[in-house]
């Protein structure tokens, strides 16, 4: 069963802003100042208790390598400041980061699940000397029981260099507990490769050998969450299940929908969970990762 579960983002600032791909979802066509804009801390404590005391099992956090243009440098402040609140109700802490910053986490710090993200950019031209630096941290993550993921950007790059390749996509397997094939959102604006692969699968039309990879057939691999739904295999819990708060104060149903319900006080957060969160119903389509 999924986890009631609470995404933070405390900040937009990030060293890789510009540099790894131009349509992250967190800092697609933020301005410099609006990169720079930091709530106080005080702030996410008291959404971090307000979630605690109204059900949610787990707080995910997406921690970004930071230049320090919001005064913080230390990616790993967020987390510092909220897992202690979090484990108050016993609150499963799920991060998603880069690999530089996966190795400073340590035991103290409460962390469940890392997951780092990988692709193109991230691995650079040498798979084997990137390969060991994972080993390292998945043997010292997995030492003090840290669940170690891997978030697989999908593209036709991806299907060659990991899935088409026996060799590496074993050892994800090895290296990970659980792999993440991610497809871009919106994935109508993605590659004519991935909309066409996408439209199959969601037709129930098997995509060549990558196809139980990408629908979480293969041992270690998971299904993309929202690609899971599009195909009727699960339901969506956006705006019910999970909630996602941005470095504004901006709430949305999800992390990659629009953040537009001003929850930026712990007040309006409350009112949110009080009056709005009961009514929300369950939805039946989703733009995101629709491809008709």
């Amino acid at each position: 069963m999924v986890r009631k579960r609470l995404f933070l983002h405390p900040t937009f600032d990030c060293s890789f802003d510009h540099v790894c791909r131009e349509d992250c979802y967190l800092l697609k066509d933020k301005t410099k100042d609006e990169k720079k804009f930091r709530i106080p801390d005080k702030y996410w404590v008291e959404i971090t208790k307000l979630a605690g005391e109204n059900g949610f099992e787990e707080l995910s956090l997406p921690i970004n390598p930071l230049r320090g243009v919001t005064g913080v440098k230390d990616p790993l402040h967020w987390l510092r400041l909220l897992s202690p609140i979090a484990k108050e109700y016993e609150m499963v802490i799920n991060i998603t980061t880069t690999l530089n910053v996966a190795d400073k986490i340590e035991a103290t710090d409460g962390v469940d699940i890392v997951a780092v993200s990988l692709d193109d950019f991230r691995t650079g031209k040498d798979w084997k000397k990137y390969a060991e630096k994972l080993k390292k941290s998945s043997e010292r993550l997995r030492s003090f029981g840290v669940e170690f993921n891997c978030n697989l950007s999908y593209d036709a790059g991806t299907q060659i260099q990991y899935l088409h390749n026996s060799y590496r996509k074993k050892e994800l397997t090895k290296i990970f507990d659980y792999i993440t094939l991610l497809w871009p959102k919106p994935l109508k604006d993605a590659g004519i490769l991935e909309v066409g692969a996408a439209r199959l699968i969601q037709k129930g039309d098997k995509n060549g050998s990558s196809y139980p990879d990408l629908i979480g057939k293969t041992d270690g691999f998971l299904e993309d969450y929202c690609m899971s739904f599009a195909r009727g295999n699960t339901s969506c819990d956006a705006g019910y299940g999970q909630l996602s708060i941005d470095a504004f104060g901006r709430l949305a149903i999800c992390p990659y929908s629009p953040h537009g319900v001003d929850v930026s006080t712990p007040e309006k957060f409350q009112d949110y969970l009080v009056n709005t969160l009961p009514k929300n119903k369950v939805i039946e389509s989703c733009d995101l990762i629709d491809v008709e």
